[in-house]
């Protein structure tokens, strides 16, 4: 079988097309020496992908870590335990653990404790570890440890990432640096998903230990519980041992300040560097101030209907009346309105020159009449109503689809939750329906969460077959072309039946101090890479 080296895996995310990708469906292949080298533009079916390192590094001397960096952010820390934590809590594990992989600036998949990982089928892949990797207790980073530390995530039921381990089906260690990983079947997006927390590598010797604030990682830095006060800022120092290539800065505290406007305040009179989880109002706000460091992709805002049965709530048990609350939606009001004439309204999960696009549902779909009358067609004349969760960065925008509903009789009742706690409310069954964002998942990955069978977040056991036949349709694909259509049909259907509907897109982003350099926010991510980012003074 033919084997190539994939060094950059650039739209195994999903918007990558969003942001120059262009809807090309070409592969660019490039002479690089003793091996060829492949640059895909979609998401990448091929016979033999191989996430590596491609150059030398071991005579680049990095530059000392130094200053303090102080980062506001909107959610409050839940835990420290890679397995336990929610997606949206990323930023507070990435600096005491290493994954497998990481993501890189440009959206790429590098290696980081895998020097590289390699599969012929797309369903048994190979792990070599790479050298010197230790825990912050010195312990070597060795098969044993990810063999560990994988069978540990996927023997936690409860886990927020349980659809990313249960593709796991067996994983060995072969000698002291190699693994091997088999899944049950074929996922082209692997790479991407070991660059998350499913990825996190935890330290064998804490076993049965509390991790909730005493991590057990590899990462770069050390968390300091005695520095840090609950609910309000939380500290870490570098790791004057680490093994892997330097950080920016010695010490990084991340404060909690909820309201975006006390962040900005905070960042105005020099209490931060960096004001984190800022939507476009405020970024074209601050623009004139401050450099703004952009999520490299915009992401879909949209309400799940989670009890599309109508189980709980009758009214979203009928397809038309989810159909109306699409239509009642001002998309372009809460554009022009709130965030400045930043973001895309659409109704399109997709943006226009993904590969996985589907014009079919792309739109805006205001349409008052057409929402009352299939309102009374699916007999709720007089509109219902029902509680949705939010979380302070999407206060605003979840006021303005409250108040677009409103308008034929809907009341949406939103009651504020803390970021990075509306997961497992949601995996619990305490919401019929929640407004939220999407960070840089895979098609596949967000199927796996809300659509497959025993989908973690499918927590009425709704029965939603048509997407779930293109979905697993999708799965089992064996070319690109193929599965790019039929992600596409996936996610069309869902928003034809009303089990999403887009708000619109809308890129996040950060404001920085002057004395901030290279801070660049990866894809996928709340905050710029707080690894790699310097400070003057």
């Amino acid at each position: 079988m033919t084997r190539v080296r994939v060094t950059a895996i650039t739209a195994v995310l999903l918007f990558v097309a969003a942001c120059g990708g262009g809807g090309s469906d070409t592969t660019d292949v490039v002479d690089s020496g003793n091996a060829t080298s492949i640059a895909p533009t979609t998401v990448p079916i091929v016979d033999s992908p191989v996430v590596t390192s491609g150059e030398d590094t071991t005579d680049t001397v990095a530059e000392p870590a130094s200053g303090s960096l102080r980062v506001g952010v909107a959610g409050d820390l839940q835990t420290l335990d890679p397995h336990r934590a929610q997606p949206a809590q990323l930023h507070y594990l990435d600096l005491v653990y290493d994954s497998l992989t990481a993501v890189a600036g440009d959206g790429s998949i590098e290696p980081r404790l895998a020097a590289s990982l390699v599969s012929d089928d797309l369903m048994t892949w190979t792990v070599t570890l790479a050298e010197g990797a230790t825990f912050a207790d010195g312990s070597p980073v060795d098969a044993e440890a990810i063999v560990y530390s994988l069978a540990r995530g996927k023997g936690i039921a409860e886990s927020p990432s349980a659809p990313l381990f249960a593709q796991i089906a067996s994983v060995s260690a072969v000698d002291d640096t190699t693994v091997t990983i088999t899944l049950g079947q074929a996922n082209v997006a692997f790479p991407r998903d070991m660059a998350s927390l499913p990825g996190m590598i935890i330290n064998p010797a804490s076993d049965g230990s509390d991790l909730s604030r005493a991590p057990a990682g590899a990462g770069p830095y050390l968390f300091d519980a005695d520095a840090s006060l609950e609910g309000a800022q939380y500290r870490y120092t570098v790791r004057p041992d680490y093994w892997g290539q330097g950080v920016g800065v010695a010490e990084v505290t991340l404060s909690l300040i909820v309201d975006p406007a006390a962040r900005i305040n905070a960042l105005r009179s020099g209490q931060l560097d960096i004001a984190a989880e800022l939507g476009p109002g405020d970024q074209s706000t601050l623009a004139d101030e401050f450099d703004i460091a952009l999520a490299p992709t915009a992401e879909p805002v949209y309400i799940q209907v989670i009890d599309s049965d109508g189980t709980v709530a009758p009214a979203f048990g009928d397809q038309r009346v989810r159909q109306a609350i699409s239509y009642a939606i001002d998309r372009e009001g809460i554009r022009d309105a709130i965030f400045f004439g930043g973001g895309i309204a659409t109704t399109a999960w997709f943006p226009e020159g993904s590969p996985y696009y589907s014009a079919e549902v792309d739109g805006v779909g205001y349409d008052l009449e057409q929402a009352r009358t299939l309102l009374a067609e699916g007999g709720f004349p007089d509109g219902f109503e029902f509680d949705t969760p939010t979380v302070e960065p999407l206060r605003t925008i979840t006021e303005a689809v409250a108040g677009s509903l409103a308008q034929v009789g809907i009341t949406m009742n939103i009651e504020l939750q803390q970021p990075g706690t509306l997961g497992q409310q949601v995996r619990d069954g305490q919401w019929v329906a929640s407004l939220t964002i999407t960070r840089g998942q895979t098609p596949q990955t967000f199927y796996a969460e809300r659509f497959a069978p025993e989908a973690p977040f499918n927590a009425f056991d709704a029965n939603r077959s048509t997407v779930v036949e293109l979905g697993e349709a999708a799965l089992a694909a064996t070319t690109e072309e193929e599965a790019n259509d039929l992600w596409a049909q996936t996610f069309a259907e869902a928003v034809k039946q009303g089990y999403l509907i887009v708000v619109g897109q809308i890129t996040t982003g950060a404001a920085v101090a002057s004395r901030v350099s290279n801070a660049q926010v990866p894809f996928g991510s709340l905050l710029p890479d707080l690894r790699v980012v310097r400070v003057d003074g």
